[in-house]
């Protein structure tokens, strides 16, 4: 069954626990945000408020809206993939009450879409994409990519969302480096 296989395989990152202990502060030596990304990065924090998580979600192209990825799932798949994130995502909302706010990210329009009817769910602007195969002038994409990077890094907890096929992505780990310079004791549920 697809929900508790979401379940069992879901992985929370509530600290960081990497080796690599200077990321986060090369990463900031090297990178700031430009002042129209900055402005982005405040508007969205000042809506979520400072005790939100974040879920983190990547198909690749499972849903059939993407260019990375081989696997396509049937309609009938894809629909019970989905029903089985949200479940997820709903189990998630009751165990974190404090947190009016679920941040959900994910490399799937349709999906972001579908989640989007869920009242407590935030979603950030902008163009979904995958920076490996989106061309050069397409600057909304690195924008979104560069907005879920920066505000992700402020979220209470992160959860990595995975199941079946989907793909366990660096993505939400490298954004708790860029906030972390000093790695903690990792927790899984």
């Amino acid at each position: 069954e697809m929900t508790s296989s979401l379940v069992g395989s879901e992985m929370c990152i509530r600290d960081r626990y990497y080796a690599d202990d200077r990321f986060g502060l090369l990463f900031n030596k090297l990178f700031k945000p430009a002042p129209i990304l900055q402005s982005w990065i405040d508007e969205n924090l000042q809506i979520l408020g400072q005790n939100f998580i974040a879920l983190s979600f990547r198909f690749q192209n499972l849903l059939g809206d993407s260019v990375d990825g081989k696997i396509v799932y049937s309609p009938e798949e894809q629909r019970e993939l989905i029903n089985s994130c949200i479940c997820q995502i709903e189990l998630l909302r009751k165990t974190n009450p404090d947190s009016k706010k679920i941040l959900v990210t994910a490399d799937s329009g349709s999906f972001l879409k579908e989640v989007s009817k869920l009242d407590f769910v935030y979603l950030l602007p902008g163009k979904v994409g995958h920076m490996d195969s989106t061309s050069q002038q397409d600057i909304q994409v690195h924008m979104k990519t560069f907005l879920d990077f920066f505000v992700l890094s402020h979220a209470k907890k992160i959860y990595l969302l995975i199941t079946g096929k989907m793909y366990k992505s660096g993505f939400a780990k490298s954004c708790l480096l860029y906030t972390s310079p000093s790695p903690r004791d990792s927790t899984s549920s």
